[in-house]
C-alpha cells in the first residue's frame, strides 16, 4: 500500500509539467486506485488503472 501511494505521488510530481486537467485525472485515478487496493487488493484493478495511467503518461509525453 505504501509503495502504491509513493508511486502515485511520483506520478503526480511528474504530471506537473502537463496541463491542469491531466494532473487532476492523474490525482483522481491515483486516489481511486489506492482506495481499491486498500479495500479489495485485486490485481484486476491494478491492471486497469495501471493501463490508464500508462496511457495518460504516453498521452502527456506525446502532447508535451
Amino acid at each position: 500500500m505504501i509503495a502504491i501511494l509513493a508511486y502515485g505521488l511520483s506520478l503526480v510530481i511528474f504530471a506537473k509539467p502537463y496541463n491542469g486537467i491531466l494532473n487532476i485525472i492523474f490525482t483522481a485515478s491515483i486516489i481511486v486506485w489506492s482506495i481499491l487496493e486498500i479495500f479489495w487488493g485485486v490485481n484486476l484493478f491494478r491492471r486497469i488503472f495501471g493501463a490508464l495511467i500508462l496511457g495518460f503518461v504516453l498521452f502527456g509525453l506525446i502532447m508535451g
